[in-house]
């Protein structure tokens, strides 16, 4: 059975089937994304999240209520079309998951911490390996505003902040399944225009309260 029949000829399955896809994160973006990848065909899939399912990751992390105290990486992986997903229920960087970062030809950060996206990216771009060898895509959500981001660029390092700088947008569990969908789809799409060397902004920003789309870069 083939999951990719209804876009052949938009992306090629013998390119799909090179990819080396590593999702940090599998909350309320990681864990829509990964459904979306999955059905992408990718030649691997990697899901790295140290946490488990919280009765309020129900609805808004789209987790269904009998996953509640199960890792969320083995939530997601079961909820997939494909069934050689590589569930970590560590963090990142750590041992467990550095050699898939090694191996990655993508990574995408949907993680809830800039001190987070940090440490992923130093591994990434660590002394003899700058910049980084696979593409980065960096994915962040308000209640009702989000952003995909081109981790590679020089503008992205410049607009890296610490957590304490952050401003806080309201986020709620009745609020963000939409935005978390949307923004899961947004950078699937994202990734697939790279992948088919088509000119893209260094960023993307979209804020559903107005329907506007902003590229930047």
């Amino acid at each position: 059975m083939s999951t990719t029949q209804r876009f052949n000829g938009i992306l090629d399955p013998d390119m799909m089937f090179d990819q080396r896809v590593v999702i940090v994160g599998v909350g309320a973006v990681g864990n829509n994304l990964a459904r979306i990848i999955a059905g992408m065909n990718p030649g691997s899939l990697v899901l790295v999240d140290p946490d488990v399912v919280d009765e309020e990751n129900v609805g808004p992390q789209m987790y269904h209520p009998r996953s509640i105290d199960e890792p969320k990486v083995a939530a997601c992986a079961d909820s997939l079309v494909m069934d050689n997903a590589v569930p970590l229920p560590n963090r990142a960087p750590s041992p467990a998951v550095n050699k898939y970062l090694d191996m990655a030809t993508c990574v995408f950060l949907c993680v809830d911490s800039m001190e987070a996206r940090g440490e992923i990216m130093d591994y990434l771009t660590r002394e003899g390996q700058q910049p980084a060898n696979c593409k980065v895509i960096d994915t962040r959500m308000g209640a009702e505003t989000y952003q995909v981001w081109d981790a590679t660029t020089s503008e992205w390092t410049e607009n890296w902040f610490t957590d304490a700088e952050s401003l806080l947008e309201v986020c709620n569990a009745r609020s963000t399944p939409w935005c978390a969908t949307m923004c899961a789809s947004h950078a699937a799409f994202y990734w697939s225009q790279l992948l088919r060397d088509e000119e893209m902004p260094t960023h993307i920003i979209h804020d559903l309260r107005t329907n506007e789309v902003v590229p930047v870069g």
